[in-house]
């Protein structure tokens, strides 16, 4: 049995746009947010573009990389619960 889908058809039509739109902002805003081994591919890396080994998925992850995505993920998981809280409270 197949769902429907979630968003109308409106909605759907936006998304590849948006998500261009979202794609390059992040390279204007924040132009060091490149994958390293798409730029400096190594020896054991997969000839063929469309598929990755499970090898080399999660390259080379540079510390402040690391230590931005550790942030980030500690923002998001206050937020989720400081709304967690509001609904609990209601």
């Amino acid at each position: 049995m197949e769902a429907s889908p979630e968003y109308s058809i409106e909605v759907q039509a936006k998304i590849p746009s948006a998500l261009a739109a979202l794609h390059n902002f992040i390279h204007i805003h924040d132009p060091d947010d490149w994958n390293e081994e798409l730029l400096h591919p190594t020896s054991h890396a997969t000839p063929n573009h469309n598929q990755v080994a499970p090898a080399d998925l999660g390259g080379y992850i540079s510390h402040a990389e690391r230590e931005r995505s550790s942030v980030k993920c500690d923002e998001i998981a206050m937020a989720m619960w400081a709304s967690y809280e509001v609904v609990v409270e209601m």
